[in-house]
C-alpha cells in the first residue's frame, strides 16, 4: 500500500504554497497531532488537481487512500476524548466518493489495512 507520508505531506504543502485558513477545531481537541492530520486532510480535499499537476507520477489512487488514511488518524486521535458519529459518517461518505472517484474498483484491502492501523495503536 503505497501512501504519501508526513514528510512528503508537509513538502507538498510547501511546494504549492497552501496557506488556507483551515476551519478550527473545538479546543479540547486541538492538540498539535490532531491539527496536523486535519490539516492534511483538508489540504488533499482542497489541493487534489494541484498535487496531481505537481507529481504526475503520483497516481489518483495513492492520493484518494492517502487523504482517507490521514481522515482515519485524525477521527481515531480525536475519538481519544470520546466516540464521534458526525466523523463516522465522514469516513463512509469518503469511502463512497473514492469508491466513485475510481469506477467502483475500490482495493478493499487497502481500506482494511487502513482501518487495522487503528486497532494496533
Amino acid at each position: 500500500m503505497n501512501l504519501i507520508n508526513p514528510d512528503d505531506v508537509d513538502n507538498l504543502i510547501k511546494a504549492l504554497d497552501y496557506c488556507k485558513e483551515i476551519p478550527e477545531i473545538p479546543a479540547m481537541q486541538a492538540d498539535e497531532q490532531s491539527q496536523n492530520y486535519f490539516k492534511y486532510v483538508h489540504f488533499f480535499e482542497s489541493e487534489k488537481a494541484n498535487i496531481i499537476q505537481l507529481n504526475p507520477e503520483l497516481s489518483i489512487d495513492t492520493l484518494l487512500y492517502s487523504e482517507y488514511y490521514w481522515f482515519i488518524k485524525y477521527k481515531d486521535n480525536i475519538e481519544r476524548y470520546g466516540d464521534d458519529e458526525g466523523l463516522e459518517q465522514q469516513a463512509y461518505k469518503m469511502l463512497e466518493r473514492i469508491n466513485i472517484a475510481l469506477n467502483g474498483k475500490i482495493d478493499w484491502s487497502i481500506i482494511e489495512q487502513i482501518e487495522k492501523t487503528k486497532e494496533s495503536r
